[in-house]
C-alpha cells in the first residue's frame, strides 16, 4: 500500500486562495492462481483532506476538533491576568464533561489559577456556523463563545469589557502564533483555597467584598487593577466582527442553569448573613 500526498491552489471568490489537498492511496493486491501463476491488481483511491485556509497572520485560537478558528488583531494580548474565580472554573470544567478540553490537573486541583488573556474585539472567526451563547445561570455577568463542534470555551464578554474587549482562557485554549504575555494581577481571590493561595507566587491580589460589592485587595492591587481598566478602555472594536455580531448571527444566548460553587465567597456570605 502507498500513500502520496498531493495539494494545488484553487480561486475563491474573495481575494485569498484556498489549498484543496488530498491523499493518493495505492492499494495492489497479488492473487496466486491453483497452476502457479500469479495476477495483480492496482488501484489509486483519492480521498480529500478538505480546505485549508491560509495560515493566520496574528495570534489565534482554535476549537479542540478545529473546526473553529478565532484570529485576533494582534501577536500580544492588551493585558492578562490570573483568575481563582469559581465561575471561570465551573463553566470550564462543565464543558470538559461534555468532551471539550478538559482542565491540565493542576488547575482542575486548584493549585493554579486561571490564566486569562484579553484582546481586542475585533474578531476574524472560521467556522462561527458552530458558535453557540450561553450564560452559566440567570443573572451571571458573562456570556460565553463555545464552539458547539467539541464543546470549546472560545472567548468571554462582560459589560466590564464595555464592548471593547473579549477574554479568552489561555490556560486551557492557548494562543498560538502568539507573544507571551504576563499576568500583574490575580483577582476574584477570595472563592480559592486560602492554603492553596498561600502557596502562589506574590502577586497584588483582588476581590470583590460580598458585604458592600466593592472590589478591595492586597500589595498594590489599586494600580494594577486601575492599569487593566485604562486598557479595556483603549481597545478597539472596530474592523472585524465584534463579539455582539456573532452572538446576534446565533440568535441570542440559552441560560445553563449551573449552580453556584460552594467555594463562592458571595455564596458562603448570603447563607451566614
Amino acid at each position: 500500500m502507498e500513500f502520496n500526498h498531493a495539494s494545488k491552489k484553487i480561486p475563491n471568490s474573495s481575494t485569498h486562495s484556498i489549498t484543496m489537498s488530498a491523499i493518493t492511496i495505492t492499494v495492489e493486491q497479488k492473487t496466486t492462481r491453483l497452476d502457479g501463476a500469479s495476477t495483480s491488481t492496482r488501484a489509486c483511491i483519492r480521498v480529500p483532506t478538505g480546505p485549508q485556509p491560509p495560515a493566520p497572520s496574528n495570534a489565534f485560537i482554535r476549537c479542540k476538533c478545529g473546526h473553529v478558528t478565532v484570529e485576533f488583531t494582534a501577536k500580544k494580548a492588551k493585558v492578562a491576568l490570573e483568575c481563582c474565580c469559581v465561575d471561570c472554573f465551573a463553566k470550564n470544567e462543565y464543558y470538559a464533561g461534555l468532551g471539550g478540553p478538559q482542565l491540565p490537573p493542576r488547575f482542575a486541583n486548584r493549585e493554579l489559577p486561571l490564566v486569562l488573556n484579553y484582546w481586542d474585539n475585533c474578531l476574524k472567526v472560521t467556522g462561527k456556523d458552530k458558535l453557540a451563547f450561553t450564560k452559566i445561570r440567570e443573572g451571571c455577568a458573562s456570556t460565553n463563545a463555545i464552539a458547539s463542534c467539541c464543546n470549546t470555551v472560545m472567548f468571554i464578554d462582560h459589560p466590564a469589557y464595555a464592548g471593547n474587549g473579549v477574554m479568552t482562557f489561555n490556560t486551557i485554549v492557548p494562543a498560538q502564533n502568539a507573544e507571551e504575555c504576563k499576568a500583574r494581577l490575580r483577582v476574584y481571590t477570595a472563592d480559592y483555597p486560602a492554603d492553596r493561595l498561600a502557596k502562589l507566587p506574590e502577586l497584588p491580589n483582588a476581590w470583590k467584598d460580598p458585604a458592600t460589592g466593592a472590589f478591595t485587595g492586597t500589595g498594590d492591587w489599586p494600580t494594577e487593577f486601575g492599569a487593566w481598566a485604562e486598557t479595556m478602555k483603549g481597545m478597539s472594536s472596530s474592523d472585524g466582527e465584534s463579539f455582539s455580531d456573532l452572538m446576534a448571527a446565533a440568535g441570542g444566548f440559552t441560560v445553563l442553569g449551573l449552580p453556584e460553587g460552594d467555594e463562592s465567597c458571595t455564596k458562603q456570605y448570603t447563607a451566614s448573613a
